[in-house]
């Protein structure tokens, strides 16, 4: 071999040495060689993670290794060039998640809570028709038909449920006596009138005789104490010690807050909140600010703070102050805790508020079809159960098209969602069926 030669090749191997070494030091700090510029890019990444946890991955085609395990979970994809990407999540037995994210420099778009949905139908789980139910826990399931009020396979008092507990005390009503019955799907021997309590407790202790039909009912603490209303005036009760407080006779109607507190609205027109620990009424801050609004469609208390929504559909939230959050809102739904609200907007579109310390974001998830009927918020608090008309879907949380919308049942009159037992409940026309969204496949 010639000098010329051996030249050559110590030079060539020089070269890729510190082109090789360019491109690793560039590569550690962030950056990429894109060869359609001919230059080096920033690059991002993308982290997911999803519930089943052993699902496949791909990305632009490839297959991603998915990093979950018993020290780890989710999946770090580094080293992206800037762009938008396919991403696509699958696993047998289950409906495929895709998404288009785009990828920004120095940034890594997070994905940490994408739930397949299971590739089931809905199992028969009551094979009779029902007008209306509700879960009382451990899968005991009280249910209404053309013949009453049931409990299981056992018939209770009454022919409507009103209210019920998950530790298996309801509220059932008589259409035929307007008589309210307290029910225990564990003691079902005892049934106890309500209506009869409650007349002879306020005459009693009260010293208010004379009977009166009760209007409305709503249970509170374990459900033996409840909030009871009349044609002119809102009432505590306790059926365990048999006790009976008048809250106010300038109204009959009320809501039920977190924490059993209730709200209702005087003569004045101003928003007031009963503890029954304390059996005291006190006035929300907010009042004199809002006393322009005139009434309200709906209030609900919060740690994050008061929303109210207006009769011309504008919520507001008071917390240190009122602070307008959207116009043409037509119902909301807080998530637990009250971090997030579901709003309906104009009875077409579905948006989520999310106030954390002092950011506030408004996420809008699409729109839908038909007439919106029914919303819960899922056990992640990541997804809602949405129903309009008949057709309920599993409807994902997120800014990154595409949104993702899976139908559970294109024949669901109500429905339940049970996040203990991940076991969505639907009434349908012929039966009452169950959708299980964590199954053994």
């Amino acid at each position: 071999m010639s000098i010329k030669t051996r030249r050559f090749i110590f030079y060539s191997f020089t070269l890729l040495f510190l082109l090789a070494s360019v491109l690793i030091i560039q590569n550690s700090r962030g950056f990429n060689f894109d060869f359609a510029s001919f230059s080096f890019n920033e690059t991002g990444g993308i982290y997911i993670s999803s519930i089943p946890t052993d699902a496949e991955i791909l990305l632009n085609d490839a297959a991603v290794k998915n990093q979950s395990g018993l020290l780890q979970r989710g999946t770090l994809i580094t080293n992206l060039v800037p762009d938008v990407h396919e991403l696509l999540v699958t696993r047998e037995g289950y409906r495929k998640w895709k998404k288009n994210p785009v990828v920004l420099p120095e940034t890594v778009t997070t994905f940490d809570s994408v739930v397949l949905v299971p590739d089931i139908s809905p199992e028969l789980f009551i094979d009779q028709v029902v007008s209306d139910f509700s879960i009382l826990g451990d899968e005991q399931i009280i249910f209404q038909n053309n013949n009453g009020v049931w409990i299981n396979d056992e018939q209770v008092l009454g022919h409507r449920i009103v209210d019920n507990k998950r530790n298996g005390i309801a509220l059932t009503k008589s259409i035929t006596t307007d008589n309210y019955y307290l029910v225990n799907a564990f003691t079902l021997q005892n049934q106890l009138n309500v209506t009869l309590v409650f007349n002879n407790l306020k005459e009693s202790v009260l010293d208010l005789p004379g009977e009166v039909d009760l209007s409305k009912a709503a249970l509170i603490g374990d459900g033996r104490e409840m909030i009871l209303s009349t044609e002119r005036a809102i009432y505590y009760l306790d059926t365990d010690d048999l006790g009976i407080d008048l809250i106010t006779s300038d109204t009959n109607e009320f809501s039920i807050q977190e924490d059993d507190l209730v709200t209702y609205i005087n003569n004045e027109g101003t928003v007031m909140v009963y503890d029954p620990k304390t059996n005291n009424s006190t006035t929300l801050k907010f009042s004199e600010e809002t006393s322009e609004f005139g009434s309200y469609k709906k209030i609900r208390l919060s740690a994050t703070g008061t929303f109210l929504l207006t009769d011309n559909n504008e919520l507001y939230l008071y917390s240190t102050n009122l602070e307008k959050i959207a116009e043409d809102i037509v119902d909301f739904y807080l998530s637990p805790g009250g971090e997030q609200i579901a709003m309906i907007r104009g009875n077409s579109s579905i948006s989520i508020y999310r106030k954390k310390r002092n950011e506030t974001k408004i996420i809008d998830i699409g729109s839908f079809e038909g007439n919106f009927s029914q919303l819960e918020w899922y056990r992640d608090y990541a997804h809602l159960l949405v129903r309009t008309d008949n057709k309920l879907y599993f409807w994902e949380i997120d800014k990154e098209a595409p949104i993702s919308k899976e139908l559970i049942s294109e024949d669901a009159r109500t429905f339940h969602y049970d996040g203990d037992a991940d076991l969505i409940y639907i009434a349908t026309s012929k039966n009452l069926s169950t959708f299980d969204m964590s199954p053994s496949l």
